[in-house]
Formats: C-alpha cells, sequence, structure tokens
C-alpha cells in the first residue's frame, strides 16, 4: 500500500508540473455531480465550498441531477462531470464502458473501511469509486406506544442493543392482545425494505458472494412472514405512504425503513404529534446488528485536461482525509465494525434477479397461493438456471 502511494504522489507531481509548465495555471472547470439522495443539498453545498477553498485553482460547480439531468443523460450529452457523487449503481455502467480513473493506492483509508462496502466500488478487480457515507436501514420505534404495551425495556440500548426476532414478537403479540397491529409491511417499491428485514430477521444473507443461493436465511424470513401474517401480528399496507401515515398517526408502533427523507418529510407531523421515536436496527437472531445499506461514494471521470486530473483525484483524497469534509458529511457509517453486513445485491452478480423474484416469492407467501418451503425451491431452481 506504501510503495503503491508513492507511485501516485509522484504522478500526481508530474501531473501538476505538466499542468504548470502547459501554462495551465488559470482556474480549471471543475463540475460535480451530485445524484439525487446521494447527500442533502446543504451537505452537498458544503462539500462543494469546501472544494473550491482547498483547491483555489479550480472553479468548483455543483451539477444536481434534479435540475440537470441524471448522470447518464450527462454522459451522453457530452457533459460528463470531473467528479461524481452517487451510488456505485449509477456510476458502474461508465466503468465499465472505461470512462472512469482506476482509484486503486488513491487512499489507505481503504483499510479501514468494510469489506462488503468496498466491493460495491469494485468492477473487475479495479476500484472504481471511493465510499464516501453509507446509509443502514433502520427501524423506527414510536417510544410512547411500546412503553404503554410495557417493552419500554428493549429501547435500553446497553441492555438491547440488538432485538431477538422472539422479542419482536412477543411485542406484537402484546398488540395484537389489545386489537392492534404494531407493525405495518408493504410490497410496493423495489421489495428491498421488506427483503433487508427478513434477511435480518432469518441471521444471514441470501446471496453468497460467489454468487450462490443460500435458502437458509430466505426460508426462515418467509417462514416467520406467513406466521406472522396469518397470526395477524402484522398488517399488509396498500404502499409505503400508507404504511407512513399510519405510524405517524399512532396506529402503528414500528416502522420498518425509517430513512433521512421520511425523516424531512414528516418532521411537521412528527412535531405536531408529540412523537418520542427511537432508532433500532432489524430484529435479528445474531446477536449483532445487521446492516443492509445504500451508498454513495465519488469516482472520476476521465479527462483529456491533465489539470483537471489532479484536481479531481486531489478532491477525491480531500473527501476521504479531510476534517471539515468528514465533519459537512456527518456520520459516515462506513468503517468495519462487529456488524453482520449484508451484500448489496443490485451489484452482485444475480442480485437484481434474486431482488425481484424474493418479492414476488413474499407476495404469493402472503396470499397464500405458495408455502415458504415451495417458495424457497423456486427460487433455488430460477436463480441455478440464472446461474
Amino acid at each position: 500500500m506504501k510503495k503503491g502511494m508513492a507511485a501516485w504522489m509522484a504522478a500526481l507531481a508530474a501531473l501538476l508540473m505538466t499542468a504548470l509548465l502547459s501554462g495551465a495555471a488559470a482556474q480549471e472547470e471543475m463540475r460535480v455531480y451530485i445524484a439525487q439522495d446521494a447527500l442533502e443539498r446543504h451537505t452537498a453545498e458544503r462539500i462543494v465550498a469546501l472544494l473550491q477553498e482547498a483547491f483555489p485553482q479550480g472553479n468548483w460547480t455543483a451539477v444536481y441531477a434534479g435540475e440537470e439531468g441524471d448522470l447518464r443523460a450527462l454522459v451522453l450529452d457530452d457533459r460528463a462531470p470531473q467528479l461524481a457523487i452517487c451510488a456505485p449503481q449509477e456510476a458502474r455502467p461508465w466503468a465499465q464502458e472505461g470512462l472512469l480513473l482506476a482509484l486503486d493506492g488513491q487512499t489507505e483509508e481503504l483499510a479501514r473501511i468494510e469489506p462488503e462496502v468496498t466491493d460495491t466500488c469494485v468492477l473487475e478487480e479495479t476500484l472504481f469509486m471511493l465510499p464516501l457515507t453509507a446509509r443502514c436501514r433502520e427501524m423506527a420505534v414510536n417510544a410512547e406506544l411500546v412503553n404503554a404495551h410495557g417493552f419500554g425495556y428493549l429501547l435500553d440500548p446497553v441492555a438491547h442493543p440488538v432485538w431477538y426476532p422472539s422479542e419482536l414478537n412477543q411485542l406484537l403479540e402484546e398488540f395484537a392482545i389489545h386489537d392492534q397491529t404494531a407493525v405495518d409491511i408493504w410490497l410496493e417499491d423495489d421489495g428491498a425494505a421488506l427483503e433487508a428485514f427478513l434477511q435480518a430477521v432469518g441471521g444471514g444473507a441470501m446471496l453468497q458472494g460467489d454468487g450462490a443461493f443460500d435458502p437458509g436465511a430466505a426460508l426462515t424470513g418467509l417462514v416467520w412472514l406467513r406466521d406472522m401474517a396469518q397470526g395477524g401480528l402484522i398488517s399488509i399496507a396498500g404502499s409505503r405512504e400508507e404504511a407512513r401515515s399510519r405510524f405517524l398517526a399512532g396506529e402503528t408502533a414500528l416502522f420498518i425503513d425509517w430513512t433521512p427523507e421520511e425523516e424531512i418529510r414528516s418532521a411537521q407531523a412528527v412535531s405536531d404529534a408529540g412523537l418520542e421515536l427511537r432508532m433500532v436496527s432489524y430484529p435479528t437472531p445474531l446477536g449483532v446488528p445487521v446492516h443492509a445499506f445504500e451508498l454513495t461514494g465519488a469516482a472520476v471521470f476521465k479527462s483529456e485536461r491533465s489539470a483537471q486530473t489532479v484536481l479531481a483525484l486531489s478532491a477525491l483524497r480531500f473527501l476521504a482525509g479531510d476534517a471539515g469534509a468528514q465533519l459537512a458529511m456527518g456520520g459516515r457509517g462506513i468503517y468495519r465494525d462487529d456488524a453482520f453486513w449484508l451484500p448489496a445485491l443490485p451489484l452482485m452478480d444475480g442480485g437484481g434477479t434474486l431482488r425481484v423474484l424474493f418479492a414476488g416469492a413474499a407476495g404469493r407467501v402472503l396470499d397464500g397461493a405458495q408455502s415458504p418451503q415451495a417458495a424457497v425451491a423456486g427460487l433455488e431452481g430460477m436463480m441455478e438456471a440464472a446461474r
């Protein structure tokens, strides 16, 4: 790694000298693409301001996806940015097309980052993106309702850092005794929230690193889903919006995928209702948090101008190591810990297919059209055929 860093520094110095000798001392136009949902607007503005301050030889401009089109539209219109801050799945096609710089050896920070996170930024053993921030899916809890039903002790993060499925089941049963439903699930969207929740309850990942389907976690999760639905311990909302509305109205105690967007959109409703919300990890038999994450990273597009390349790579290292940039991004959530990290299905061979198939299987189990065992057997057959 140290040799790689030394080589990078030498190359950087050479590029910088070339730029200066060629008369490129004037400001370079540096466009920073910000994908929708990658960073909050005020965070993106702060990051670009910090880059301008740190590298005044560049004229740093934010390009927001919602205003100028997504990354695909920009590239196809020959307006590719110098730096792209987005999810790996948005940048990956351009790595496949050879339009992104390889970033191996650019920073020593990779040794601290969770391997499952880094793997989402690798294509054919080449790092095409540097991880910046990860958002792990969490469950929101209406603390007042949970306390009222005698389960406030589960909200002690020291005594109960992670709920076991048996503890969740007891809570659901207590609510049902009082003719209430503690949690809604929904089948719309891409099914990612329910998929992550059921893998956590099942205690494992459905797809292994080599692309092999592991039926164990899928079966345990689908059995739990069937049993809870048949017992009337969960309800099926028609949409995420409906589930959120019921949660904010105090009709349910848990919401299985509370996101920063949810927090912003619901802030007034939470304040008006006086709700005390707590965030908890998904229940799991593993005894450690299960992280199902969405990643934001930074990628560098190739440029014919060496000065732009120098600045983009310098900006990349700045975002990874500068204290001010780290403070602006907040909790980055990408570093190694004792949690169990679920692989990111959209970036795995067969992962996108499994996500679609599993959502369909969950729907058939809830409809009573298939048993969990038959659904998993079908998943195995289809995943094997797809390999």
